[in-house]
């Protein structure tokens, strides 16, 4: 996750590991990392296997100051995109992406900076906010093969995932990534 267009610095993030009904993953917390122009009380993401069907990654960021947020996932496939998902398509296999947020979002899509000229740039998919922010909460539900559906209820701290297979509503603390 980027917040105010700046990237964790290098450095040992503290990640622990959790499980929940139909979900395994790892929560990762870069909070005492984070250094984004803005005093951050919350710096997290969690990266979810849903019964082996699909992928929940929640982006969290909780900041003193309004500041903007994003992720970003860089490919090399064949992108298709729309308002709030986007479809890779590579030479055998398809990934769909589904995303949610807290505060007001939009899919943008870029290009990299190859370091070898010769090279093509590879297309960058962006999940961004919509202005300034306190408290951004990003999901992102990637599913090989098949499309899937993701919603955040952000007063119930809630995210609901659905799709082939599988169904998961996970809830994140209130000032906290811990999962339940």
């Amino acid at each position: 996750m980027f917040v105010n267009g700046v990237a964790l610095p290098r450095g040992a993030a503290k990640t622990h590991t959790l499980t929940g009904p139909g979900w395994e993953g790892i929560v990762v917390d870069a909070t005492d990392l984070a250094s984004v122009g803005s005093p951050v009380d919350l710096y997290g993401r969690a990266v979810l296997m849903l019964g082996g069907k699909a992928i929940l990654v929640l982006d969290r960021v909780m900041m003193r100051h309004a500041g903007l947020g994003e992720v970003r996932y860089h490919t090399r496939a064949h992108l298709q995109c729309r308002k709030a998902s986007a479809r890779l398509q590579g030479a055998t296999k398809t990934l769909h992406l589904s995303f949610a947020a807290n505060v007001p979002a939009h899919l943008a899509r870029s290009q990299g900076l190859p370091t070898s000229p010769a090279r093509r740039p590879e297309t960058i998919l962006r999940w961004l906010t919509d202005g300034k922010h306190r408290e951004i909460v990003l999901a992102t539900l990637l599913t090989p093969e098949g499309g899937g559906r993701v919603t955040l209820e952000a007063e119930k701290r809630t995210v609901r995932v659905s799709g082939k297979g599988y169904a998961v509503t996970v809830r994140y603390g209130e000032k906290t990534l811990d999962l339940t």
